[in-house]
C-alpha cells in the first residue's frame, strides 16, 4: 500500500511541477533522502521533491500512515534569495488550491485521496457514499466491487440440502478473517457455549481461524460437544461461497471485501469492525451499510457480556428484520461490477 500512496503523489507533484515550470526538471523521490543522498545534476535549474511520512524521518515497507510531508527546494541558475523566494512563493500557491494540508510549522501533511483525485481520469468505488469523500466527484464513478462467481451458484435452498441439513432451523455463520481474531474467538467461545446451553435454537458454523486448538480444548473442557446439535466449529471455511449462501445471518469484521460479498449476495450482518486497521476503515465501510438498515453495526469494544449474542438471537428469531435488511442490501448492491470497471476503462481509453 505504501508504494501505492507515494507513487500517487509523485505523479501528481511531478506533474503540477513540470506544468508551472517546464524549463527546469523535476526530481522526486518516494521515500526520504538524506542530503548526502540528494541528486545533483548538471541542469543549473531544477527543483528536487522529498517526500516524507508525517512524523517519521524515514519509511520502512510496513509504512501505510496516508499523511506525508512534502518538501520542494529549488535551484536557481543565479541562486539569488530574492529569485529563490519568489517562485517558493509561486509553488506554494501552485499546490496548495490543489491539496488539502494540514500545517504544522512549515510542514505540509498532504492527505493521499486528494492527491490521487488530481492524477487519475476516473475513481473507481464500491458505493454511492465514498463520492463525498473526493474533491472531485465527477471524477468518480460507482462501479461497486467485483466478486467471483461462485457466491452466486446456489440459492439458499439450494446450499442447505447440499450442506445436509434435515430441519430449516436459521443458520448463522461467523468468521473474524482468515486468520481468525483472538479477542472475537473467545468471545465466541462463550457464544457457543450460552447456544448450547440454551438448546442450540439455531444452527451455527464458526470459522476459528488460527484459535481453532485452543478453542476445541476450550470448549471441550466445558462439556461441550458440538456437531450433533448443529453447532459446529471449524478450523477454516474452505466453501465459503456455499456456507454464505446457506446462512440466515453473518457475524464478521468489515474489511472491503466482506462488505462487497454481503451486498452482492445480500446477506445480513451483524459487523464488528476491526479496531486494528489504517484509519479505522473497517468502521467506516461498515457505517455505510449499516446507514441504510443494510447491517448492524457493533464495536468490538461493545461487545460485553451478552451484546454479541444477544443482537444476533434477535435477529435470527425476526425473518420481518432480516428481510428488510435483505431489501436494502439489494438496493445498494451494483450487479455486473466487473463490467461497468471494464466499460469505464474503455470509455477513459477513446
Amino acid at each position: 500500500m505504501a508504494t501505492t500512496i507515494y507513487q500517487s503523489i509523485k505523479l501528481a507533484m511531478v506533474s503540477l511541477f513540470k506544468g508551472k515550470y517546464p524549463a527546469y526538471d523535476v526530481f522526486c523521490e518516494e521515500i526520504a533522502k538524506t542530503q548526502n543522498d540528494e541528486p545533483e545534476p548538471d541542469l543549473e535549474d531544477y527543483i528536487f521533491l522529498d517526500i516524507i511520512p508525517a512524523g517519521s524521518a524515514t519509511v520502512d515497507a510496513e509504512h501505510t500512515d496516508r499523511r506525508v510531508l512534502v518538501d520542494a527546494p529549488i535551484h536557481t541558475r543565479s541562486e539569488s534569495n530574492a529569485d529563490y523566494l519568489t517562485i517558493s512563493q509561486e509553488v506554494d500557491d501552485l499546490i496548495r488550491p490543489v491539496f488539502r494540508f494540514e500545517d504544522g510549522g512549515e510542514a505540509r501533511a498532504i492527505t493521499v485521496p486528494d492527491v490521487a483525485c488530481k492524477v487519475v481520469d476516473r475513481v473507481l468505488v464500491g458505493f454511492e457514499e465514498s463520492r463525498e469523500h473526493y474533491d472531485n466527484p465527477d471524477k468518480v464513478v460507482v462501479t461497486g466491487t467485483p466478486v467471483r462467481g461462485d457466491f452466486f451458484k446456489y440459492t439458499r435452498e439450494e446450499a442447505r440440502a447440499k450442506l445436509g441439513f434435515p430441519d430449516d432451523r436459521p443458520l448463522l455463520l461467523s468468521y473474524w478473517g482468515s486468520l481468525g481474531a483472538e479477542v472475537m474467538n473467545q468471545k465466541m467461545v462463550d457464544f457457543i457455549a450460552k447456544e448450547c446451553y440454551e438448546g442450540a435454537p439455531w444452527r451455527h458454523i464458526h470459522g476459528a481461524g488460527r484459535d481453532f486448538p485452543w478453542m476445541q480444548e476450550e470448549l471441550l473442557r466445558r462439556g461441550l460437544k458440538l456437531g450433533d446439535n448443529g453447532i459446529e466449529v471449524r478450523e477454516y471455511i474452505y466453501d465459503m461461497p456455499l456456507v454464505m449462501a446457506a446462512a440466515d445471518l453473518v457475524l464478521c469484521r468489515a474489511g472491503a471485501s466482506t462488505i462487497s460479498e454481503l451486498t452482492a449476495i445480500a446477506k445480513p450482518a451483524v459487523l464488528v469492525p476491526s479496531p486494528n486497521v489504517t484509519a479505522n476503515h473497517q468502521e467506516k465501510n461498515a457505517r455505510v451499510l449499516a446507514g441504510q438498515g443494510a447491517a448492524v453495526l457493533l464495536r468490538e469494544a461493545d461487545c460485553v457480556e451478552n451484546t454479541l449474542y444477544d443482537k444476533a438471537a434477535l435477529l435470527l428469531q425476526s425473518r420481518d428484520r432480516r428481510e428488510g435488511m435483505v431489501t436494502a442490501l439489494r438496493a445498494m448492491a451494483v450487479p455486473n461490477a466487473a463490467e461497468k470497471i471494464y466499460e469505464t476503462l474503455r470509455e477513459i481509453m477513446k
